[in-house]
């Protein structure tokens, strides 16, 4: 065998065994890619269901079974003077202009239509009338008993002065007419610029019951039996009210921040931008039309980021609260348990369906901070001092 070709046989075997390799490198290739493939789809399918995660409306996001702001230690974060809180009882007690507006409004919640012919409507009084309206001899509207009539305030030209002379001065079962002639601008475009003629039916005034000890015990049996029994439970009332402000106000001047904790405070600012979208599709629904295009556009401010760095300033607001909150519930050693949790609810009217209702909505931790929340105000409205 000459030298060419043991040359020519060396040379086929090292092309059959570079074929070899180059087939086994195939094989190989394709094994991995078997592998990887799949592994890219999960890892992406992971980084989209992370994605969505973070995207959803989560209110329980970030809070323990505890109603705490979970992972963190709140003394890195916040410290709160709340031992020396202290309070002028006089400050928190209501005024007697006060009490006495309060009594007036709950009376006229009161007020029943007078069927007494004796009794002519004046300047001030709540009137009743029906109505059928007319315009050049065509029919508008009509307001009947049936519907319940319509209500006017004497002196309050809620549709114009001269339809407030007009039901001066007339007493229950008087009929009369008028003509009435709307503004251009009047409030209503339906009746703006035309002129109606009414035929009116005068049902009759309101009248407002006296506040004394039959009436507090024929509307506020629960909470009085006398007219001085009343005025006192408006008073604590308002004094319970007062206290818990003056508390909730009271934290952030007595708070040192430290820092916030991050995860947190951007899913606050996620949930006030959703309930803000929340407010501005109601609005939209309830006219009917698109009174706002975005939420940033509803609050006034010109361009988005704008918009994002008002929601976080609020939002920083509302945590450093649960902060305060926080720190005065691991300082005093107060619990939460679900117990706790529940009987908090149900104090606040909820059965076991509407509680549980509550949850699948908002997660049982957000409940929990609610529970929470109140159970320190609870605390300091107990310790605090009052002068």
């Amino acid at each position: 065998m000459s030298q060419n070709e043991i040359s020519k046989s060396k040379q086929k075997r090292l092309d059959m065994e570079n074929a070899r390799k180059t087939q086994k490198k195939k094989r190989a290739m394709a094994t991995m890619w078997a592998i990887l493939i799949p592994l890219v789809i999960v890892a992406s399918i992971i980084v989209l269901v992370i994605v969505y995660q973070n995207s959803k409306i989560d209110f329980s996001r970030g809070l323990t079974k505890e109603g705490t702001i979970a992972g963190i230690d709140i003394n890195d974060y916040i410290q709160v003077d709340y031992q020396s809180i202290s309070f002028n009882k006089a400050d928190l007690l209501p005024t007697e202009d006060q009490l006495t507006s309060d009594i007036v409004s709950v009376c006229e919640s009161y007020a029943t239509i007078s069927d007494n012919s004796a009794l002519v409507s004046k300047v001030g009084d709540k009137v009743n009338i029906y109505y059928t309206a007319t315009v050049s001899g065509a029919s508008l509207n009509a307001i009947t008993e049936s519907d319940g009539g319509a209500d006017f305030i004497i002196g309050q030209a809620s549709w114009t002065p001269e339809f407030d002379t007009v039901l001066t001065g007339h007493s229950a079962g008087d009929q009369f007419s008028t003509t009435v002639t709307f503004p251009a601008d009047f409030v209503d475009p339906k009746l703006a610029g035309l002129t109606v003629d009414y035929d009116i039916t005068f049902h009759g005034i309101y009248v407002v019951p006296e506040f004394n000890d039959s009436f507090v015990q024929t509307y506020y049996s629960d909470v009085a039996s006398t007219a001085d029994g009343y005025k006192d439970y408006l008073t604590q009332s308002y004094y319970d009210s007062n206290l818990e402000r003056a508390i909730k106000t009271s934290l952030s001047s007595n708070s040192v921040i430290s820092q916030y904790p991050q995860a947190y405070l951007d899913n606050a600012v996620k949930l006030y931008d959703y309930q803000n979208e929340q407010q501005m599709n109601s609005f939209n629904q309830q006219y009917g039309i698109t009174i706002y295009n975005n939420t940033y556009e509803m609050y006034g401010y010109p361009t988005e980021a704008e918009y994002l760095t008002f929601c976080t300033e609020t939002a920083k607001h509302d945590v450093e609260y649960f902060l305060a909150i926080q720190y005065i519930y691991e300082t005093a050693g107060l619990t939460n348990t679900e117990e706790e949790v529940k009987a908090y609810f149900t104090a606040q009217g909820c059965d076991d369906a509407s509680y549980q209702e509550l949850i699948t909505q908002y997660g049982y931790n957000y409940l929990a901070q609610a529970a929470l929340t109140d159970k320190v105000i609870n605390y300091l409205e107990e310790n605090v001092t009052i002068n």
